[in-house]
């Protein structure tokens, strides 16, 4: 479980990251 919300968690910063980046 742990180390599932640890790769949403990473998964939602690369998003949040990339559309910072887009933007």
């Amino acid at each position: 479980m742990q180390t599932e919300l640890v790769g949403l968690n990473q998964a939602k910063t690369k998003t949040l990251f990339k559309s910072s980046l887009d933007n």
